[in-house]
């Protein structure tokens, strides 16, 4: 038997526009001391004593969470299962389009339309998770010395 089990069968319960709860089996360990949550890899700063939690505040595109238990001696678990979720929608980037004078009859023909267009398409990308596999790409090629 481990001498410190990880917690198990950690789920998704709920998720919103930008939130969600997660719950797990707890650890049958009167050694245990609490749950640390962790976001993308990263130690997120709610630690809980129970077997749920709610993170709010997610950025679009999709986020790896699992849970580690954290006994009183300082030993730490192996993670549990991981859970994936993905938050929809854009990250509201500013655009810079043409320039063009307040002055409507500056104005070239058509341009008040090419601009409206280029805005309404800008909208629907997703510059978060375009930028996060750019990231990925360039770290793959770096591992396999593409570039030298």
């Amino acid at each position: 038997m481990n001498a410190t089990p990880a917690p198990q069968n950690l789920v998704v319960t709920k998720q919103n526009k930008r939130d969600a709860e997660f719950a797990w089996e707890a650890v049958q360990s009167p050694k245990l001391a609490h749950y640390s949550i962790y976001v993308n890899g990263k130690k997120n700063n709610k630690v809980a004593n129970k077997t749920t939690i709610a993170l709010s505040g997610f950025q679009p595109g999709k986020h790896s969470i699992y849970v580690t238990a954290t006994y009183k001696n300082g030993d730490v678990s192996g993670v549990s299962n991981v859970v994936t979720i993905t938050i929809e929608g854009n990250t509201n980037t500013s655009i810079t389009s043409y320039p063009y004078s307040q002055n409507q009859n500056s104005v070239e023909s058509g341009q008040m339309e090419k601009e409206l267009l280029v805005r309404e398409a800008f909208k629907s990308i997703n510059f978060e998770s375009m930028y996060t596999n750019f990231k990925k790409i360039i770290w793959n090629m770096m591992k396999i010395k593409f570039f030298k």
